[in-house]
C-alpha cells in the first residue's frame, strides 16, 4: 500500500531555498521526515497491540535517488497487511480463504481459524494526516529560510 502527498507551493519554497544556497534535497529530505513522523506516529497510535511488535515495527526512513527525496514510512512484517484488511472469511471485499485452515502455533499447538477480521490501522491514520503532513513539511522548510535570511 503506498500513498502519494501532494505540497502545494513546494516549487516557489524550492527556488527559494536554491537562491540563498541551501541544498534542497538535503533540506527536503529533513522536512520530509518531520511531515513523515507524524504518520508513523497515527499508525502506532491505531495499531492493535497484542504484543506490540507490529505496532514498534513500523519506521520512517529518507532515500535520495538523484534530486529525488523518498520518505517512506513503513513495516518490515509481512503479516501487517493481514492485519489491516483481515483474513479467511472476515477478510475485506470478501476476497479471503473460504472454510478455514489449521496451523501450528508457537507454543505447537494445531489451531483451526476461519479468520481474523480486519484492524485497519494504516489507512485512517493516512486520513488523519493527509491535511498535516504536507503543512509540518511546508512549516519545517520556511523555518530553514527564515534562519537562513536572519
Amino acid at each position: 500500500m503506498s500513498a502519494d502527498v501532494e505540497i502545494k507551493g513546494f516549487d516557489e519554497l524550492a527556488r527559494k531555498l536554491r537562491e540563498i544556497g541551501a541544498d534542497v534535497s538535503a533540506e527536503l529530505e529533513t522536512a520530509g521526515t518531520k511531515g513523515m513522523l507524524v504518520l508513523e506516529g497515527a499508525i502506532k497510535e491505531g495499531a492493535p497491540v497484542r504484543t506490540g511488535e507490529l505496532m514498534n515495527s513500523y519506521t520512517t526512513e529518507a532515500t535520495r535517488e538523484g534530486d529525488l527525496v523518498v520518505i517512506t514510512t513503513g513495516t518490515n512484517k509481512t503479516y501487517a497487511v493481514f492485519v489491516e484488511y483481515g483474513t479467511g472469511i472476515h477478510a475485506e471485499n470478501g476476497d479471503g480463504r473460504k472454510g478455514g485452515w489449521a496451523y501450528i502455533n508457537e507454543d505447537g499447538e494445531r489451531v483451526f481459524t476461519m479468520g481474523s477480521h480486519p484492524h485497519p490501522h494504516v489507512r485512517p491514520a493516512l486520513d488523519k494526516t493527509r491535511e498535516q503532513i504536507p503543512q509540518v513539511v511546508i512549516k519545517a522548510l520556511e523555518d530553514v529560510l527564515r534562519r537562513r535570511l536572519m
